[in-house]
């Protein structure tokens, strides 16, 4: 009994060592990296280096109906050291989000250097209305710093779209100046910040009976309107909706053909007549 009894103990002390050295082999192969303490760290003290919202932009285009933010973080570097990723992550619901419990990420890839590192991330699907938490993170090895949390906001904010623009009453054409009036319908669901009419000057040919038009009537006549033409401005409207405007186009060449379009923008977007008004001044 004596000897069974030695001889079970001896074993399970050989089985304990056994697994003992093979824990501390396996260990062996996994890189621990650097003391988190002793790695490059996120600035929360120097407000130049802190992280900041760079520009939001609302839905719509491709993104359809979600945001994006660009957002700026600064990671002192060290000599030495090299981050294998880093970026932002960001959730709705973890105000110190994680890579393992976030609802997003930007990875950017790796940083070697000594110097402070200025990264941007795009943080794209973002959902109108939500605020969501942001930090910026480095991986180095199996550690990973992360800076300040920091928020983006997205307001919700009701679709504007251009506004409707029609053509009021019959010109009035002298040789060197055009009066036209216009109709807006509605202000597209914002404040109308600018109003008025643009014009292209064309040739002097008669495009109504000319047989066969110069590659100058060709080009003036296919042109679109365009916010870079000349054009006179009135500012913000200020009367009832629907209702019009009338301008003056002054300093017009005698015997010239001219496109009109009247214009009006709001924060939606400008809109112009749906066709140009083509109007030929008379001579002299």
């Amino acid at each position: 009994m004596k000897y069974t009894f030695l001889f079970r103990t001896l074993l399970v002390v050989s089985i304990l060592a056994f697994w003992a050295c093979g824990d501390k082999d396996e260990d062996k192969g996994k890189d621990p990296g650097p003391d988190i303490a002793s790695l490059p760290q996120f600035d929360t003290s120097n407000p130049a280096s802190q992280s900041y919202v760079k520009e939001v932009v609302p839905p719509g285009g491709s993104s359809g109906g979600s945001s994006t933010a660009q957002v700026v973080s600064t990671l002192t570097g060290k000599a030495g050291l090299c981050a294998d990723a880093h970026g932002h992550v960001w959730s709705t619901a973890q105000q110190q989000p994680t890579l393992t419990d976030s609802e997003g990420k930007s990875t950017l890839g790796k940083y070697c250097g000594d110097t402070l590192l200025v990264f941007e991330s795009r943080l794209s699907g973002l959902v109108p209305g939500k605020t969501y938490f942001v930090r910026p993170y480095a991986t180095y090895a199996q550690q990973t710093v992360y800076g300040k949390a920091f928020t983006v906001t997205l307001d919700v904010k009701a679709p504007v779209f251009p506004p409707r623009i029609l053509l009021n009453a019959i010109p009035e054409i002298t040789a060197n100046q055009i009066k036209i009036g216009v109709y807006i319908e509605g202000n597209g669901g914002g404040d109308i910040q600018q109003h008025g009419f643009a014009y292209l000057e064309g040739t002097t040919n008669d495009l109504q009976s000319t047989p066969e038009f110069t590659p100058e009537d060709m080009k003036f006549l296919f042109a679109e309107s365009s916010p870079d033409y000349p054009a006179l401005k009135f500012g913000p409207y200020t009367g009832s909706l629907p209702g019009p405007i009338s301008g003056t186009l002054t300093g017009l060449k005698p015997n010239t053909n001219y496109k009109v379009w009247a214009f009006a923008s709001n924060a939606g977007g400008i809109s112009f007549t749906q066709s140009p008004f083509l109007f030929k001044t008379l001579e002299r």
